[in-house]
């Protein structure tokens, strides 16, 4: 089934409402570009995919916010 999960880690102070819309439609973008394979490797990000998850509105204060989760 096609569902989305959001880690527990942004259920908690500090994690705004925009990173976790960033993370919705970061997850989201994964139907519109699904994992490829090139050569040996699959592909999750692949260029087109980061050119369309910079276009969220508020990406670098999103990403802060969930960069600093992951420490």
């Amino acid at each position: 089934p096609n569902q989305i999960l959001l880690s527990r880690r942004m259920d908690q102070p500090g994690v705004t409402q925009v990173a976790v819309e960033y993370g919705l439609y970061h997850e989201m973008l994964h139907v519109k570009h699904p994992t490829r394979r090139s050569g040996c490797s699959l592909v999750s990000h692949s260029s087109e995919f980061r050119t369309a998850e910079k276009r969220f509105t508020e990406f670098e204060r999103a990403r802060r916010i969930l960069d600093h989760l992951a420490r």
